[in-house]
């Protein structure tokens, strides 16, 4: 099953309750506060594993999406009448294929039926309904880690000098498999810094330890918000992304929680890169949108907070070849 829903993790500085309701015998809408509009849109990585909790509806997701020891307690006023119903269902549920729904949960002996779907990589909302009482909204949030499921590639490369991001869960960052070239694009007012960028992704992708590799620089007047995107872009700050202070560029990526799977980035460039000549700032940020972080300090590499040679270094090569050697460190 594809899971997709949307975490990011942000470099430059580094960056996932129950809404009560009664119903009367004539049923009504989920009025849910932050719901599938405010919330996640159908697009990007998956829900964290671990424990969901609100006031009425707790549950476990699994590996494989299984929705696991579902327990709620649930009450709702029908026809006058009070009604109140609690218990748990063991292994009640999965995700839909879509990666987004909860299969209904349901148990015909009791006339109850719960539906759900995330609204964001931590937050899933839904409702329920038992004999008259239809659509009794619920809401629950993400309040624990579960543990990362074996054969997952987790923790650092041992032979990378620079330290490799992580998820939560544990999870190294990473592109899935590196032989398939990186699609690379640039906004159209980026126009005039084609060849420094084709520049800076060919020390990377350069190296012959490595199949990773980058596809002729396209333009492109967004960046990726699709998983199937699989691409990395290149923008000037906006008003919605801006480089905070005492940096020069800010670059957000797609991340997969479950399995650390980069599924796309956006490099956003300060003013000052964008008119500059050199492309040192460049050769960093592509390094953080392949899942580095930064380099400790003293290290010589791009990676380093105060580097300002304009080529890749031997740390460079090393960390890259720990990550995205032949074969690579996460096995696909």
């Amino acid at each position: 099953m594809s899971q997709r829903f949307g975490t990011r993790v942000r470099w430059g500085v580094l960056v996932a309750g129950l809404v009560a309701g009664a119903c009367d015998g004539q049923g009504g809408a989920a009025g849910v506060s932050g719901g599938a509009d405010a919330g996640y849109d159908g697009e990007g990585d998956p829900p964290h594993l671990g424990y969901y909790a609100g006031d009425t509806v707790q549950f476990r997701l699994m590996a494989g999406g299984v929705i696991a020891d579902f327990d709620f307690q649930l009450a709702c006023t029908c026809d006058g009448v009070p009604r109140d119903l609690d218990g748990r269902i063991s292994e009640g549920g999965t995700l839909a294929d879509d990666g987004v729904s909860l299969v209904p949960v349901v148990n015909r002996a009791a006339g109850l039926r719960i539906e759900g779907a995330f609204v964001s990589s931590t937050e899933v909302a839904g409702t329920s309904s038992n004999a008259c009482c239809t659509d009794v909204p619920w809401h629950a949030h993400h309040i624990e880690e579960g543990e990362v499921p074996g054969g997952l590639c987790t923790g650092q490369p041992d032979a990378s000098p620079v330290p490799v991001g992580v998820t939560d869960s544990g999870a190294t960052l990473h592109w899935a498999e590196p032989a398939r070239c990186i699609a690379l694009s640039a906004a159209p007012a980026l126009a005039d810094m084609s060849e420094r960028i084709i520049a800076a992704a060919a020390q990377w992708d350069g190296l012959a330890c490595s199949p990773l590799c980058f596809e002729p620089l396209q333009r492109a007047e967004t960046g990726p918000t699709d998983a199937a995107d699989r691409r990395l872009h290149f923008a000037a700050e906006d008003a919605e992304h801006v480089v905070p202070p005492g940096t020069r560029a800010l670059t957000s990526v797609r991340v997969r929680p479950l399995d650390g799977e980069i599924t796309g980035a956006t490099i956003y460039l300060g003013a000052g890169v964008v008119e500059e000549e050199s492309i040192v700032e460049l050769l960093r940020q592509i390094g953080r949108a392949l899942g580095y972080d930064q380099a400790p300090d003293g290290l010589d590499s791009v990676l380093g907070a105060n580097h300002v040679g304009e080529s890749v270094t031997v740390n460079d090569e090393a960390a890259l070849c720990a990550l995205y050697g032949d074969p690579p460190f996460c096995l696909e």
